[in-house]
């Protein structure tokens, strides 16, 4: 009986432990987002010949490539939509592309010859994040 009521408690308190970390996780992952979004916000991504503008941050917390290193990195993902001048059929596909962001937060498939939206993803490290030391490529 007392192995049990040990088991019981061992896993209440790892089940509150895992809850206040993912809690940190996503508070950490809002700071982030923000800074990297207020940053970022007036820079446009200019590619072929086409003007985008970000339209939202998001990010991942932890590492793709290494589960063991995933608490010191942030995967942050800027979001470009196409506001350039465009024919009318590529304007509709941007418009639903925007509608389908809104609601899915993602712009599905990019299939077109000229991109009209982009996904640019970075691995970055939490503590440069922190002390304001980001510096993205985005040409």
């Amino acid at each position: 009986m007392e192995i049990l009521k040990f088991l019981n408690k061992s896993m209440q308190e790892r089940f509150i432990a895992a809850k206040t970390v993912e809690a940190l996780e996503k508070e950490l992952s809002e700071i982030i987002e923000a800074k990297v979004k207020k940053m970022y916000l007036e820079k446009r991504l200019i590619r072929d010949n086409l003007l985008f503008e970000l339209i939202d941050v998001t990010s991942r917390y932890g590492s793709y490539t290494d589960e063991f290193s995933y608490r010191d990195k942030i995967n942050i993902k800027l979001h470009y939509l196409c506001i350039s001048k465009l024919p009318k059929d590529k304007q509709l596909k941007v418009d639903e592309a925007r509608i389908k962001y809104d609601k899915d937060k993602h712009f599905g498939w990019n299939n077109l010859k000229v991109q009209l939206w982009y996904e640019l993803n970075y691995e970055l490290e939490i503590e440069n994040c922190l002390s304001d030391k980001i510096n993205l490529d985005i040409s």
